[in-house]
């Protein structure tokens, strides 16, 4: 059940990118608070169904690797892979946090997906 919920959370993390791609190619603001929400609301849907602290963090290495690096792939004109808002005063928390270490979020990503596939033993 957790791999399908995690399938599911993927497929919904590409759709919630693709739509926040659609909103930033509009110049209308995003709302972070909300979407935080709707993401946490989806993984609490999964916990409620089968807890365990694995899977929790599962969830949020899962939106870690996967959620920036769709939305940049998603905008127009597409941004690089490892994108940090230009603009950090009305970014996300994440991207405010983010441009603070810039020069190591790449490694941060790597050692987040081998987090990731060492927690999937764990399930």
């Amino acid at each position: 059940m957790k791999y399908i919920f995690e399938a599911i959370f993927a497929v919904a993390i590409l759709l919630i990118a693709d739509l926040q791609a659609q909103i930033i190619e509009k110049n209308k603001p995003i709302n972070h608070t909300v979407w935080g929400l709707v993401f946490v609301t989806l993984g609490g849907i999964g916990l409620w169904f089968q807890f365990s602290w694995w899977f929790a963090a599962a969830l949020v290495i899962e939106h870690f690797i996967f959620f920036a690096p769709l939305l940049n792939f998603l905008r127009h004109p597409r941004k690089p892979f490892f994108y940090i808002s230009s603009q950090p005063k009305t970014g996300s928390i994440w991207d405010k946090w983010l441009i603070k270490i810039e020069s190591i979020y790449p490694y941060l990503y790597i050692i987040a997906v081998i987090g990731f596939i060492l927690i999937q033993w764990k399930l």
